[in-house]
């Protein structure tokens, strides 16, 4: 058996404000502050599956109950590592998310497919038993989007 490792890029530049694994998806919520650049990059090469729009509330974008604000998630799949969901979520001030993206795109690792205006929060979710998270993501920690490596889908293909 051959192991290769996959690169997962951070599709946002922002500080991580948690980390958590349940049930093989780990969830990552990154906060993009006044001073980031709010441009949002694609996590792996992959096909565009689904997004969607979803209305809501303008409460902060750091509080955990931000989940209820106005956000755009978009799904990402790569045949060899499965899904990874990016939701863009709006902060209170300016409630503007673009997507330069439609379901069925082909789009490689790092180029960008979304920005949201200001005092915004980016959460991705990775669906996989098979995700390596490398050692310096964690909470507290400033990333850089399309460049940062959150960690590696490890794919085992037959020698």
């Amino acid at each position: 058996m051959f192991k290769y490792y996959l690169p997962v890029i951070s599709p946002a530049s922002g500080s991580i404000l948690s980390v958590k694994n349940t049930n093989n998806i780990l969830h990552i919520v990154i906060f993009l502050d006044f001073f980031d650049d709010h441009t949002q990059y694609a996590p792996i090469t992959s096909t565009i599956v689904n997004k969607f729009y979803k209305p809501g509330s303008r409460l902060p974008a750091f509080l955990n109950c931000a989940a209820k604000n106005e956000k755009m998630i978009t799904m990402f799949n790569n045949f060899y590592t499965g899904s990874v969901a990016i939701t863009q979520i709006a902060g209170t001030i300016f409630r503007r998310i673009s997507s330069f993206v439609n379901i069925g795109n082909l789009i490689d690792s790092g180029e960008p497919f979304g920005k949201i205006l200001f005092g915004s929060r980016v959460d991705v979710h990775l669906f996989s038993n098979n995700f390596l998270l490398s050692d310096e993501i964690q909470a507290g920690k400033h990333i850089c989007g399309g460049q940062t490596i959150l960690g590696y889908f490890v794919i085992t293909l037959p020698t």
